[in-house]
């Protein structure tokens, strides 16, 4: 859909799906969204850190109430990212309608080199800004994304910050919603068959549109289940292999042993 080249969103779209603008926005198409959005529409936004160039579409976020940080977000918090990968952050899941099925299914959401949000100090009466996902406390923006560290350096943001945002107004009566996900990769196909991605999509899709019952939005992969630990799993898991395992192991050989000598 070019916003552009017409007059206004079609009033048959239900929800209205932006995925990672690359360009910015005309004043243009801003006012034909915000109207659309006004008259009741929905919309799911999916960013990454190159929008703070945008300068139009981050006035559109502002608007309802989401702010975007600077940087790439680094997840300081070992049981909060993939091992070995803190830019690949493992957010806590906060309970609303859109995320109950992730939560029920007890599956993680993962988002890769995500940026940072937050909810505007300021807001008009009619609306509200729900948090969806959340870093912990540890995270903070690299503002240097070039950096050959992704240690905590002078000029990082500290946290902590959202990952997705629902925004809810209120205009004449009629209710239109927002959701603002700041990892472009979050729902690619790989991380929608594999994790709980997938759910918070449908769930995200279904809240909007009225519809209680879980939506189905891709098939099942034939891809082998991977078995996904965070960073800190991963350590339990290692140390539970590397020293208990094999000492375990050793005990038993010298029980038995003794008992075969008594013989």
């Amino acid at each position: 859909l070019e916003i552009l080249k017409t007059e206004s969103v079609p009033e048959d779209c239900n929800i209205l799906y932006i995925n990672t603008p690359t360009m910015d926005f005309s004043e243009e198409e801003v006012d034909r969204i915000k109207n659309y959005m006004m008259a009741g529409g929905n919309a799911i936004i999916t960013l990454d850190y190159t929008c703070e160039k945008l300068t139009n579409f981050k006035s559109l976020l502002d608007y309802y109430g989401v702010k975007v940080t600077d940087g790439i977000l680094v997840e300081g918090d070992n049981n909060m990212h993939l091992p070995n990968y803190p830019n690949f952050l493992v957010p806590d899941v906060v309970k609303h309608d859109i995320t109950n099925q992730v939560i029920d299914d007890k599956v993680y959401v993962i988002t890769p080199v995500a940026s940072g949000l937050t909810i505007s100090d300021t807001t008009r009466s009619s609306l509200t800004v729900a948090p969806l996902l959340q870093t912990s406390d540890a995270a903070y923006a690299k503002q240097n994304i070039h950096a050959d560290t992704t240690s905590k350096e002078k000029g990082d943001i500290e946290g902590p910050f959202y990952i997705g945002l629902l925004a809810s107004d209120t205009y004449n009566g009629v209710t239109s919603n927002m959701a603002v996900f700041s990892a472009k990769m979050m729902f690619d196909d790989n991380l929608i068959q594999g994790y709980g991605n997938g759910n918070l999509l449908s769930g995200t899709i279904g809240y909007m549109s009225g519809d209680k019952a879980p939506i189905s939005i891709a098939s099942k992969s034939i891809a082998a289940d991977h078995i996904y630990v965070t960073q800190q799993q991963g350590i339990l898991w290692g140390a539970l292999v590397i020293l208990v395992l094999p000492v375990f192991i050793l005990v038993t050989g010298v029980v038995v042993n003794l008992k075969r000598r008594k013989r």
